[in-house]
């Protein structure tokens, strides 16, 4: 990946990409005098992540499944200014891992309905979800779609 850009794939009727950003978890929903809102912060990630999304579509000529799918999904978090080298070099080793917020259900709740109508019809037809929370160097999330052979 050069610049952080992007990494795209389509072979074999998959999407795969990269948007660097922190990752986040979908918001519960604010109630107010005339039903619920979304916040600012919360709309700006879904915008964020969103553009990232529709320039992986744009660079192929992806058309969003219609067919049962697989979706795979690694947050990456950078590890707290305040750690120690050796906390942060077994981090980066993969001998700790990041258990705080947000909550992996949450990431995907919130990767799913962005992604939805643009790499798939609906998120209901996700057959499949693999999550996971990384340390990393480049915070982001990774996020690969793809189709279920029949």
């Amino acid at each position: 990946m050069s610049n952080f850009e992007e990494e795209i794939t389509h072979k074999n009727k998959a999407l795969s990409f990269f948007a660097p950003m922190t990752p986040r978890g979908k918001a519960r929903p604010r109630m107010g005098r005339f039903g619920t809102y979304k916040t600012t912060k919360e709309v700006a990630n879904e915008t964020h992540f969103r553009h990232h999304l529709e320039n992986a579509v744009r660079k192929t000529d992806f058309k969003p499944f219609a067919s049962p799918c697989v979706v795979s999904i690694v947050a990456n978090f950078t590890t707290p200014k305040s750690w120690t080298k050796k906390h942060t070099a077994q981090a980066y080793k993969g001998e700790m891992f990041p258990t705080g917020k947000p909550d992996i259900d949450n990431v995907a709740k919130f990767v799913l309905d962005v992604m939805n109508g643009i790499a798939f019809t609906d998120d209901k037809q996700v057959v499949e979800l693999k999550c996971s929370k990384r340390f990393s160097f480049m915070e982001g999330l990774s996020v690969t779609v793809e189709e279920v052979n029949a």
